[in-house]
């Protein structure tokens, strides 16, 4: 840990003048934000010798209101909008093209994304071998997986951020206006007449329109002086209170366990307001939050944060099942206090610092493949086939965990997908490769003969 703050403290010492290190903050802010957020709303009592599981948004209803600010994944699209721009612009100033731009921009994603899966799918065949009760075991994988929701979303966002660049060139603020008239329709269509289906449309709609936010910010087009900003920040409340206060939407911006319908699977305009609201207030913070990250020590944190990010992100849900476990295991010990309590409430914040003991050893032990290995640039072909493996590989494991009905019992296609999929777009976990991923990779990339490492 010494040894990593130096590094830290030295890289900060060399940070470039232009580097904003407000978007840097956010983005390690909002993970943050998430995992505290996952941790609190799980609440499990022993009453009796008898197991009750709620969530904290059923059990207290009032608390619905407070993801309006614990729901933070619209500022990392947000900044991933913005980054994306300064990516894809310096790729295309380099005469790279959009499959080797893709393949960069993705595996700092995907590498410890794989290894996840590799280790779950394998960690879920030992548990249903040694006699794990497989329902007990399968809603213990799909909590652990929930993380991979956000990234199905985000490869595909990043596969068309270069096509959302270009017509914000053209057409600027027409794009995200239409895509949230375009959210609005498909509401209606969904909620409104009850089509099936077509409300899955908006995961492509309501994220594209929130990254879309970014781009324009990093276009310099979103209000600078922070009384404008506010003005935004109001805006988006006014509109997000006239949805869901006033109107049909549901007040939570995440699930809630029995409701008819949620604001985010799928996602509604409703979320889009948000991200506005949240936009301004991210704009009016800017300038004081940024003369605070000068700060050599606050900075230095910062990059040690961002250095493991997907690694927190990836790994605190296996964190949390863990502590579940070891508790119901030893006979309920640490879950006898009543929720909602002042007792209760108390303790939420012993029951964070628990849960960082192995969420930390976590970190420690998978954190060394945050940092991504790519090898040659994959052929085009290799790379689609790639980015599609990925994508389906992680939205099967979000909505079905790793236990499936099958012969094995384990989810071994989705999560094969993840890993060869990302293998075929250059991603590395480790220094040797099985046999038959090498050989995939030739018949992809004839022209790769060269040792990848």
């Amino acid at each position: 840990m010494q040894a990593m703050w130096k590094q830290a403290k030295k890289m900060a010492g060399g940070t470039p003048t232009g580097r904003d290190r407000y978007v840097d903050f956010l983005r390690l802010f909002s993970i943050a934000v998430v995992v505290l957020g996952h941790w609190l709303m799980a609440v499990v009592i022993v009453r009796d010798g008898e197991v009750v599981i709620d969530h904290l948004l059923v059990a207290a209803p009032r608390m619905q209101l407070v993801t309006w600010v614990l729901q933070v994944m619209p500022v990392f699209f947000i900044v991933g909008g913005f980054a994306n721009v300064i990516s894809w612009e310096a790729a295309r100033s380099k005469g790279h093209s959009y499959s080797n731009w893709l393949q960069a921009r993705t595996a700092r994603l995907l590498r410890p994304t794989m290894v996840f899966a590799a280790v779950w799918a394998a960690a879920a065949f030992v548990l249903l071998t040694i006699g794990v009760d497989p329902e007990l075991l399968k809603i213990g994988t799909q909590v652990v997986a929930v993380p991979l929701w956000f990234l199905a979303v985000y490869v595909g966002v990043v596969v068309l951020a270069p096509i959302m660049i270009s017509l914000d060139r053209r057409f600027g603020w027409t794009i995200p206006v239409g895509l949230l008239a375009a959210a609005g329709f498909i509401d209606w269509l969904h909620h409104g007449l009850s089509v099936p289906v077509v409300g899955w449309i908006n995961f492509l709609f309501v994220w594209l329109g929130i990254h879309q936010l970014g781009v324009r910010w990093q276009r310099s087009t979103l209000p600078k002086r922070t009384t404008s900003a506010l003005t935004l920040a109001a805006t988006g409340l006014l509109g997000l209170i006239a949805l869901t206060v006033t109107g049909p939407y549901p007040v939570s911006m995440v699930g809630v366990p029995g409701s008819a319908w949620t604001n985010n699977l799928p996602p509604t305009v409703a979320l889009m307001m948000l991200a506005v609201f949240q936009t301004g207030v991210m704009l009016a913070l800017r300038k004081r939050v940024s003369k605070w990250l000068e700060r050599p020590a606050v900075w230095a944190g910062v990059i040690i944060g961002n250095g493991r990010i997907m690694t927190i992100y990836l790994w605190h849900m296996t964190s949390m099942v863990g502590v579940f476990g070891l508790g119901l295991w030893s006979g309920g010990t640490g879950f006898g206090l009543e929720p909602l309590g002042a007792a209760w409430w108390w303790s939420r914040l012993a029951w964070f610092i628990v849960l960082m003991v192995p969420l930390t050893a976590l970190i420690a032990t998978f954190g060394r493949f945050e940092q991504a290995r790519l090898s040659r640039p994959s052929a085009a072909l290799a790379v689609g086939l790639g980015v599609t493996a990925v994508v389906w590989g992680f939205a099967s494991l979000a909505l079905n965990g790793f236990i499936t009905s099958g012969l094995v019992g384990v989810a071994i296609v989705p999560a094969a997908a993840v890993v060869l999929g990302s293998w075929l777009l250059g991603v590395r976990p480790l220094k040797a490769s099985l046999p038959f991923l090498r050989l995939s990779g030739a018949i992809f990339a004839p022209e790769r003969r060269k040792k990848l490492y």
